[in-house]
């Protein structure tokens, strides 16, 4: 939590730098949240947008808009899940598809908080695991031959 805590500071810090782009801006606090992504091995949402997708049928042409969300990975890259495409660059987001940083910084302690969950549940499954195989070995060892 202090982790998450220290880069929310380091977003308010950022923030008074006026010469900067808005993807830019976002780059520099998504920096600051990738060790955390790194060390937990997980993605955190950081935009939504839509994209139009068109399909011809019976010799019309029928456009329908696409929702999405982008994903910003362990590896630093961006990733369209319902499109299954990652992109190269923080360039590549139209600025308004961003979500708000307080936002963001939300869903991260989300994500943080689910994968804790998830490696206690884990750890626990293998704790019963070799518990059970124990169990299996000291009883065949005992059954006489």
């Amino acid at each position: 939590m202090s982790e998450v805590a220290e880069t929310a500071l380091a977003a308010c810090v950022l923030a008074t730098k006026p010469e900067r782009t808005l993807n830019e801006a976002y780059q520099e606090l998504f920096d600051f949240i990738l060790p955390l992504l790194k060390k937990f091995g997980c993605t955190v949402e950081i935009a939504e947008g839509t994209e139009t997708a068109s399909f011809n049928s019976n010799r019309k042409n029928n456009e329908y808009e696409v929702p999405y969300k982008i994903f910003l990975t362990s590896d630093g890259s961006f990733y369209i899940d319902e499109l299954d495409r990652y992109l190269d660059s923080v360039n590549e987001i139209s600025p308004q598809d961003f979500l708000r940083p307080l936002e963001i910084l939300s869903n991260l302690v989300d994500v943080l908080a689910k994968n804790e969950e998830t490696r206690t549940e884990k750890m626990n499954e293998i704790v019963m695991a070799r518990n059970i195989v124990e169990a299996i070995c000291k009883t065949l060892v005992k059954r006489p031959k």
